[in-house]
């Protein structure tokens, strides 16, 4: 099995933040390798408008190597308003 560290690239007085990146949680959980996921349809339930989730997704799955995936963005009552304000 392959180890990573954990990104904690920030500390201040002795508290560490930092990303924690998807191959450091599959380490934590001693997760198998032949667990990949592939096939698994998932939903993310949000507040506000989802239509930057897609752009953000693409970035993160770039910057750790992980497979493209496929994602769907539902808004209730046919609008995702303009409600930005959980972004970030």
């Amino acid at each position: 099995m392959q180890r990573y560290s954990v990104a904690q690239d920030c500390c201040f007085q002795g508290t560490c933040t930092g990303d924690t990146t998807p191959q450091d949680l599959w380490d934590v959980y001693r997760q198998p390798a032949k667990y990949t996921g592939r096939g698994v349809t998932m939903a993310i339930i949000g507040e506000g408008n989802p239509r930057a989730l897609p752009g953000y997704l693409a970035t993160q799955e770039k910057r750790y190597g992980l497979p493209r995936t496929k994602i769907t963005v539902k808004c209730v009552q046919r609008s995702c308003g303009d409600d930005t304000a959980g972004n970030g």
